[in-house]
């Protein structure tokens, strides 16, 4: 994305007829359509403000979407922001962004391919699981509205139930860890599944 392509979008917006000759005029400028033109152009762009600006200016404030996780589908990655947006495609995983797959089809980019609450979610989990238990992630799998499946660094699974209480899905999860589950057999554990009203492992 450049300074110039936005320049352009705006520009072609500038342009319009008097007396059947062009004139570009900031008198006669349609905002609202250069707000949708930049954001329908640019992926990349969370948000666009424009307006007249001193003189014959047009001034245009965008702010850019931040990647706070990747999300990847049939060999593709791309860009995840806040908001459950993908918005660029990446072909490096880059360090400290979750890796997230869903059910979800190919989607193109401006798309949101998973709800802000859900992904709100899957980050307090991922802080809750580092203090408590220090159990680090490696990606997320969301697969239903309800379930959601964390694959550790260790190598092994842990289901949660978005709908569920998930302070007593962290609770319980620590309480098995600590009780039930020694580090040695940590290392051919499989699965915990905190999603029901008793503990699953194996």
């Amino acid at each position: 994305m450049s300074k110039e392509d936005i320049e352009f979008l705006a520009e072609r917006r500038l342009e319009s007829k008097v007396l059947f000759f062009k004139t570009k005029s900031i008198f006669t400028i349609d905002t609202k359509q250069i707000k949708r033109d930049i954001l329908n152009h640019f992926p990349q762009i969370a948000k666009a403000e424009v307006s007249q600006g001193f003189f014959d200016a047009v001034k245009i404030v965008i702010t850019e979407r931040i990647g706070v996780a990747l999300w990847c589908q049939d060999e593709q990655c791309f860009l995840l922001d806040s908001e459950g947006v993908i918005f660029e495609e990446t072909s490096e995983i880059k360090p400290g962004l979750l890796l997230i797959e869903t059910q979800e089809g190919l989607a193109e980019l401006g798309e949101t391919v998973i709800e802000g609450e859900q992904l709100s979610q899957i980050f307090d989990i991922r802080l809750k699981l580092a203090e408590r238990t220090k159990i680090f992630l490696t990606g997320a799998s969301l697969i239903s509205e309800e379930r959601l499946d964390i694959k550790t660094t260790e190598d092994w699974q842990i289901y949660f139930n978005l709908k569920g209480d998930l302070d007593w899905q962290m609770t319980e999860l620590s309480l098995v860890l600590e009780k039930q589950i020694s580090p040695e057999r940590r290392d051919k554990l499989e699965y915990i599944d905190l999603r029901f009203s008793r503990v699953y492992y194996q």
